[in-house]
């Protein structure tokens, strides 16, 4: 048997509605800025969190790291997706520079080429250990690469926190509140996110900024 339901699962059920949700909501406003945007975060952490749904309940480790592969495209996307939601809230008027997105899209582009070839180098996942075979749990080793993103990640991710925090002590009434509710869904640095998924958890899903 190749697959087997977890209580695990349920989170990233929810995670996953809440997302769709969002979603779509954000696409219904997407002619205004950000709306576009945000939409797509929320579209990458659906695609993350249905792709660890599959990875969590697979009991083979060829399918478990065949949907942590799948997963890395959405969670990859997470993090600029959302300092690009955070900069168009933050700076309103303004936009990103094409040098600046193409900066900032450069590593995620390329930890998910390393993921989807990580058996060539093993960058990304240097071993896979089953910790508790009853419960088919699969700790991922992290390779330099891993490293390498989870530092980028965390950059950015404090990048954004910056531009909320610039945002709320400009801005007055509800659109502070709006930049104080958006300041605390970011993890502190360090953390477990979306683009770097934890060991900890089932396989290497984690909860995000989003």
């Amino acid at each position: 048997m190749d697959w087997e339901i977890t209580p695990y699962t349920s989170g990233l059920v929810l995670t996953t509605i809440l997302s769709l949700i969002t979603a779509a909501h954000a696409w219904r406003h997407r002619r205004r800025p950000g709306g576009t945007t945000l939409a797509l975060a929320m579209l990458a952490v659906a695609e993350w969190s249905v792709s660890y749904i599959f990875e969590a309940n697979a009991v083979t480790l060829p399918l478990k790291i065949l949907w942590s592969k799948i997963a890395y495209v959405g969670t990859v996307s997470c993090v600029p997706l959302w300092f690009h939601v955070c900069f168009t809230f933050a700076e309103p008027g303004r936009r990103i520079r094409p040098a600046a997105i193409a900066a900032l899209w450069i590593i995620p582009a390329g930890t998910l080429a390393l993921a989807l070839t990580n058996e060539t180098h093993h960058l990304i996942w240097p071993s896979f250990e089953f910790a508790d075979p009853s419960h088919h749990i699969l700790i991922y080793g992290h390779g330099p690469a891993w490293w390498v993103h989870l530092v980028y990640a965390n950059l950015v991710l404090i990048a954004a926190s910056v531009l909320l925090i610039r945002a709320a002590w400009r801005f007055q009434a509800i659109y502070r509140l709006q930049s104080l509710l958006m300041l605390a869904s970011v993890p502190p640095p360090g953390s477990p996110m979306p683009s770097m998924p934890s060991h900890r958890a089932s396989s290497e899903c984690a909860t995000g900024p989003l």
